[in-house]
């Protein structure tokens, strides 16, 4: 596990913003935005918008290679045990688009710590 990689990928993710609030702002605050959104690998067409997985490739994957799942748990030392449940979290009936960033992050930094991917509910 790449402890030092997730907590900075943690550290990204605490500072975008939700989907949600991507969707109220203005055309001039879209272009300046970086957003979370669970439900979305990555937007090729503006390369704002992103899962765990997919901003963890934007960060320190190959720019022009097509990379998935594996590709982004290897980018962070994971074995599938636990990149799956990271990149497809068990949240119950709640749509991914609602985490929020602050909850990616949390989660993020218990796996550092623990070597544990919780969602919390």
């Amino acid at each position: 596990m790449r402890t030092e990689r997730i907590l900075e990928l943690a550290d990204h993710i605490e500072g975008l913003t939700t989907h949600r609030d991507y969707c109220d702002m203005d055309r001039h605050h879209r272009a300046e935005s970086k957003v979370l959104d669970m439900g979305s690998w990555l937007m090729t067409a503006c390369g704002t918008v992103a899962c765990i997985g997919g901003w963890t490739i934007h960060l320190w994957g190959k720019k022009d290679a097509d990379q998935g799942e594996s590709d982004a748990g290897r980018l962070l030392g994971l074995e599938r045990s636990r990149y799956i449940p990271l990149f497809y979290p068990d949240v119950g009936d709640r749509p991914w688009a609602s985490i929020t960033p602050a909850e990616a992050a949390a989660t993020l930094r218990h796996l550092a710590k623990t070597g544990e991917v919780r969602w919390e509910r």
